[in-house]
């Protein structure tokens, strides 16, 4: 695969570092803040957070001083093969929870938490191996640490381009304040003769339009006079904040409003160090979306203090609002792109369409037939466990047609056909895409 062509993709960046829960809280405010937390026995998932090996970095190295269409591909089995460990060490520990809580009380919950795990990391399989690879063909991978990242205002969104940075936090009321003190631009409405209400400084601004947001970063750019400042795309936000741990600690049905944009910095952080992604307040895109009425809205992603946990998903794009409103649960962040060369190719979302499946059945086997998917180099097959409501991956082909083989007569079964390409995003693990079909 060109170069330039997976530079297209936008899947899901990829956070597959556990993320580490603060320690030394009481019991009291634990279950406080757990109470809206749907992972809260996260206390006994594996909260690992593996490093790149060396041969992961070598082969990384390799990549980037020989852009070659053979180190890519080794690069990639090396990423299937860590990606596959890991998946490999959460069965093992969901079956060791299963052991570990039977008959105990609360064991049910903490199994079923554990298991959602293992089965988004089975449905987001390829998005997350193709969105690594993003990430470790971008030059500045290897010269970037983390642990660094609290040192800077704007860091690197891995996959977007070389000169696209993102703010590491989002907007907050004191930097906003500096912005209307030197245009005279008028305030939010929710501030009180035109300030910020009192210790409210390192809260994010919220009752800011799309347009007030734009005209931010028109004034940035002013001041800067090298470097051009705007809003990330969906695509971009996406990379720059990673998978979202499911045991991240965010201001998410928490707390009755926002809290400053550095409270959960010591235990979430995006994919490259930047903060604040998920909770506290949805952050505004430059992506259009087409609304219930068929007007354009603009795309906000990562939830807020009131959203559902589910919405503040990376991966969620359904929300958006209107360019000249403001909202008291939206703020934004700013991409910084330098000497104001934008990327040749801009990152942005594309989704492929669920393929139409057939199948027929004789006494110990189902054939499944699909028409081949537009932007499909493969497909994943799923089995759909209706009673469960899981789903777990029977094999992965090329053609458009695959026989499973060895199945019990009389038996129904659900299967679910999942295109993967390595420039575009698949959702469709769904029961509504899934086939049923009965053996004879």
């Amino acid at each position: 695969m060109k170069k330039e062509k997976r530079c297209l993709s936008v899947l899901f960046a990829v956070c597959l570092l556990g993320f580490l829960l603060s320690a030394g809280v009481s019991a009291e405010e634990e279950t406080k803040k757990s109470a809206m937390n749907m992972y809260t026995n996260s206390d006994l998932i594996e909260k690992e957070q593996p490093e790149l090996n060396e041969e992961t970095k070598a082969l990384i190295a390799q990549y980037q001083n020989d852009p070659a269409i053979e180190n890519y591909v080794k690069l990639r089995e090396m990423v299937i093969e860590n990606y596959e460990a890991v998946l490999d060490r959460k069965e093992t520990k969901l079956d060791e929870l299963k052991e570990e809580t039977q008959g105990k009380p609360g064991g049910d919950e903490i199994v079923a938490e554990m298991e959602e795990i293992v089965q988004e990391m089975y449905i987001t399989y390829w998005d997350r191996i193709n969105s690594n690879m993003l990430r470790f063909t971008d030059p500045r991978l290897l010269q970037w640490k983390v642990s660094e990242a609290s040192q800077y205002e704007y860091i690197p969104v891995m996959g977007a381009g070389e000169s696209v940075y993102v703010k590491r936090t989002p907007v907050t009321n004191a930097e906003y304040a500096k912005f209307l003190k030197a245009t005279g631009y008028q305030a939010p409405s929710n501030w009180i003769d035109g300030a910020y209400p009192k210790g409210e400084e390192e809260l994010p601004v919220n009752d800011v339009s799309y347009t007030d947001a734009q005209a931010y970063c028109a004034w940035l750019t002013e001041q800067d006079g090298t470097d051009t400042y705007r809003l990330p795309s969906e695509g971009e936000w996406e990379l720059a904040a990673g998978h979202m741990p499911k045991g991240a600690d965010f201001n998410c049905g928490v707390n009755e409003g926002r809290t400053s944009v550095d409270a959960y910095a010591d235990v979430t952080r995006g994919a490259h160090g930047g903060i604040d992604f998920w909770g506290n307040v949805w952050e505004w895109t430059s992506t259009e979306r087409t609304n219930a009425d068929g007007e354009v809205v603009f795309g906000v992603k990562g939830g807020s203090w009131k959203s559902d946990r589910t919405d503040c998903r990376t991966e969620y794009r359904e929300e958006g609002r209107e360019e000249a409103e403001g909202y008291e649960d939206v703020g934004f962040r700013v991409i910084r792109i330098l000497d104001g060369n934008e990327p040749e190719q801009q990152a942005e979302i594309d989704t492929l369409a669920s393929p139409i499946i057939t199948g027929k059945a004789s006494k110990d086997s189902i054939t499944l037939s699909w028409k081949g998917v537009e932007g499909a180099v493969e497909y994943q097959i799923f089995e759909y466990h209706e009673i469960s409501g899981l789903v777990s991956m029977v094999a992965r082909t090329e053609e458009t047609e695959i026989s499973i083989l060895n199945l019990e007569s009389g038996k129904t079964y659900r299967y679910i056909v999942q295109p993967i390409s390595y420039t575009a995003a698949a959702d469709n693990v769904t029961a509504e895409n899934s086939i049923t079909i009965t053996c004879e």
